[in-house]
């Protein structure tokens, strides 16, 4: 771990940093979705969300357990020679595993195509998944850099990167959807920008370490099995995560017509973003937490409670805020056709406060090397959402799938909460780092 993350004062400007990106993004994800709901409609835009929950559980499989498991390893190496052969290893094994993944799940995706719809539900889904070959692969490394930089404790970078890549997204979508005016534009914009935030990235990493130089390959085949090994719990969790965030919009595109995936798309999406903000709280605050000395066990411990008050608090807040005034957003900056979205938005309010606790919690398991504890419920849920969404979507379309996902989501969350304390009981009796 970078020794200036671990400093007095560090999480503050960590927290900042990493709420000014969430920020950032939130508003650039919003201006994206608006642009994407006004020039192509409806209809193309419900077939473009039904795409993308695809494309979202696609861009999990990509990751591979990687990007979350280098952060840990790295965050643990103590001198800057064991930080930068991790990073070698990690980005070898990053560059490898994204491009083998890529090419893999789109053949498995042509070949299922019909089954998905195509080509009488979704006409333009196969040129699409042609096009998400690049959009993984370009996907697992803008996320691999975040994770990479929270490792390293510089969430200055992690900033840099997160408004350079929605940034470049909307600026490039934007371009591409006023010079050719299909569904297939958006994706154009999201390879262009992944290419060049690609590059940026590695110059990023350059400035700090000499990667790529004096590479010992005995250390760099030793951090490589490490992230393997770390990377396996962190897949099934990350599948999981998948699963749950996109499952409902999947099913309500097979059980259910455009215009419901294309509201409750807008929902979700906003309610994902919403919970950024505590996304941040929990990214900054947990690399204080990667160790524990006995001496400064119970200062941390009610560190930790004392932030998990304070992101509670800020989801509830955010929860009200949504509740009051989604009826007046929505149709205001999407358009009348999408007025349901805000009915949606409302009672996703209950998953907003769910994702904001589980995920802290979820945060301080992964930092403590945990990651397997969760990834075992996430079998119960992802079976759990299936046959409610089943049951649910045929007779209540997007209000079926809202509810699905809530219900689902109880487990999990209790199970976080109880092994994080777990994991504070054993801190509290013996002070293990």
């Amino acid at each position: 771990m970078n020794k200036a993350a671990l400093k007095p004062g560090a999480n503050f400007y960590n927290v900042v940093y990493s709420l000014a990106g969430k920020g950032v993004s939130l508003i650039a994800l919003m201006l994206l979705d608006i642009l994407e709901t006004r020039l192509l409609g409806q209809t193309l835009y419900g077939e473009w969300a039904y795409f993308f929950a695809i494309l979202n559980i696609c861009f999990f499989i990509g990751w591979a357990g990687i990007n979350n498991s280098a952060k840990v390893i790295v965050s643990h190496c103590d001198t800057v020679d064991a930080r930068t052969q991790c990073l070698n290893a990690s980005i070898i094994l990053r560059l490898i595993s994204a491009f083998v993944i890529s090419i893999l799940v789109v053949i498995v995706l042509y070949v299922i195509a019909p089954e998905l719809g195509y080509p009488d539900k979704y006409p333009h889904l196969k040129s699409l998944i042609f096009l998400s070959v690049g959009m993984i692969f370009f996907n697992a490394f803008a996320v691999y850099y975040k994770h990479l930089f929270v490792g390293l404790g510089n969430f200055k970078d992690v900033f840099i990167v997160t408004v350079l890549e929605y940034f470049l997204n909307l600026l490039f979508c934007w371009l591409f959807l006023k010079l050719f005016h299909n569904i297939e534009a958006v994706a154009y914009g999201y390879i262009v920008s992944g290419l060049i935030l690609l590059i940026i990235g590695l110059c990023l990493i350059k400035k700090d370490y000499r990667i790529f130089e004096a590479i010992d390959e005995s250390i760099i085949k030793k951090y490589t099995k490490k992230i393997i090994k770390y990377a396996l719990p962190m897949f099934v969790v990350g599948i999981g995560a998948a699963i749950l965030i996109e499952l409902d919009t999947f099913m309500l595109g097979i059980l259910s017509t455009k215009s419901e995936v294309a509201v409750y798309s807008i929902a979700k999406n906003l309610t994902n973003k919403a919970g950024h903000v505590n996304v941040s709280i929990a990214t900054g605050v947990m690399t204080s937490f990667v160790i524990i000395n006995q001496n400064e066990k119970k200062a941390k411990i009610k560190k930790f409670n004392r932030y998990a008050m304070v992101n509670f608090t800020v989801a509830l807040f955010i929860a009200v805020f949504i509740f009051v005034l989604a009826p007046i957003l929505i149709p205001f900056l999407y358009g009348s056709e999408y007025v349901k979205a805000a009915e949606i938005f409302r009672v996703l309010t209950i998953f907003h406060m769910m994702n904001a606790v589980s995920n802290f919690y979820a945060t301080f398991l992964d930092f403590r090397g945990k990651a397997n504890i969760r990834s075992i419920t996430y079998v119960v849920v992802i079976l759990l959402d299936i046959v409610l969404n089943y049951l649910l979507i045929p007779g209540m379309g997007a209000m079926g799938a809202t509810i699905a996902t809530e219900v689902s989501m109880l487990p999990y969350v209790f199970v976080t909460v109880f092994f994080s304390y777990k994991e504070i009981k054993k801190i509290e009796g013996d002070g293990i780092a």
